[in-house]
């Protein structure tokens, strides 16, 4: 029987109930699927292991992102400052 991967069974394998919401919603953005097989506790905590793994890596890549936005941002506002001034 197949099952889908919910709070109960997170709580269970031990980790934070409060990642589930987020882990799921960006699990689910990248087309990945939390379901697995009934009692299958080893396997549960495996697959949670594994995306949140990669969601954590997401969230990386997405913070190194935002830094060179902001980064880029504030060069062309000191370029912007630096020629206006002239």
């Amino acid at each position: 029987m197949i099952k889908t991967l919910d709070a109960g069974d997170i709580e269970q394998i031990g980790y934070d109930i409060s990642d589930l919401g987020r882990l799921m919603q960006l699990w689910s953005r990248i087309g990945g699927t939390l379901d697995m097989r009934e009692g299958d506790e080893e396997h549960s905590k495996t697959m949670y292991c594994l995306v949140y793994d990669q969601v954590q890596k997401l969230e990386d890549e997405l913070k190194k992102l935002e830094a060179l936005v902001d980064e880029r941002r504030d060069e062309a506002r000191r370029t912007e400052t630096e020629g206006g001034a002239s």
